[in-house]
C-alpha cells in the first residue's frame, strides 16, 4: 500500500454520547487495503462503529464518549498496510 494521507475531522455527538470522527485516506483504491485497514481499525475496542467509503476514500467512526485519540487512529491506519 502507498503512503496515506490522513484527514482528520473530529466531530462530536453529544446526544447519543459518543464521539464522530471523519477521515480521508488517499491511495485505498481497492478491497485489499480497504479491509486491512478496517481489521486493524476493528481491533481498537473504543471504536464503536466503522463505515467506510471506497469511491471517496472516506471512512468514518464512531468512538466511546471521551476516547478518541488522533495519534493511535493515525498509527493504526498506517501500521495496515
Amino acid at each position: 500500500m502507498k503512503k496515506l494521507l490522513l484527514s482528520l475531522f473530529f466531530l462530536p455527538i453529544f446526544v447519543f454520547g459518543q464521539d464522530k470522527v471523519t477521515f480521508t485516506a488517499a491511495g485505498v483504491t481497492c478491497s485489499m487495503c480497504s479491509n486491512a485497514i478496517h481489521k486493524s481499525l476493528s481491533s481498537d475496542k473504543s471504536i464503536l462503529k466503522i463505515e467506510a467509503n471506497l469511491e471517496t476514500q472516506e471512512w468514518i467512526l464512531e468512538y466511546k464518549k471521551g476516547e478518541f485519540d488522533s495519534q493511535s487512529l493515525i498509527k493504526r491506519v498506517e501500521d495496515a498496510g
